[in-house]
């Protein structure tokens, strides 16, 4: 009887903790994740350089990693440019409904957004990659798994 409500919890977990990662898992979730990777190893980079003695020659597997370094980064500014497109095509359609007349110079205002995409995008990606990793861990070692979520604008709380 208890192998039975074993496999009955495992089963359950399979199910009910599948669709909380499905749900976790969209691109920025993904973006955070690679962040945090990213600044842990530039903090190991830099452990190992100050740490180790030169005879380690940590520099020759910093050579080797040199590659998978570039082509992420080459992906990772691949996505920026592309996110960033795809906001101001929606921006494009989506303003004259909201807000009025659009900008004039779509360039500029891409190279904008790109611009703060840039400079307030590693800092965002970083922290919800952190808040990630806490899921994460308090979903392994809780049996229960609770999230608020922010509450929703009604039309009562927009006219006071």
């Amino acid at each position: 009887a208890g192998r039975i409500q074993a496999m009955q919890k495992v089963w359950y977990m399979l199910f009910s903790g599948l669709t909380l990662v499905i749900r976790l898992a969209n691109v920025h979730v993904i973006i955070g994740v690679l962040m945090t990777y990213g600044a842990l190893g530039l903090v190991l980079k830099c452990a190992m350089l100050i740490l180790f003695d030169a005879d380690r020659h940590v520099d020759f597997l910093f050579d080797k990693m040199h590659v998978n370094v570039a082509v992420l980064t080459f992906s990772s500014i691949s996505c920026m440019v592309v996110t960033t497109l795809l906001f101001n095509g929606i921006y494009v359609l989506l303003k004259p409904r909201m807000e009025g007349k659009p900008f004039n110079w779509m360039i500029l205002h891409w190279f904008y957004s790109l611009i703060a995409f840039s400079v307030f995008g590693p800092v965002y990606f970083l922290a919800l990659g952190v808040a990630v990793w806490k899921a994460a861990v308090s979903m392994i070692f809780q049996s229960s798994f609770e999230y608020e979520v922010a509450a929703k604008p009604t039309s009562e709380k927009r006219m006071s």
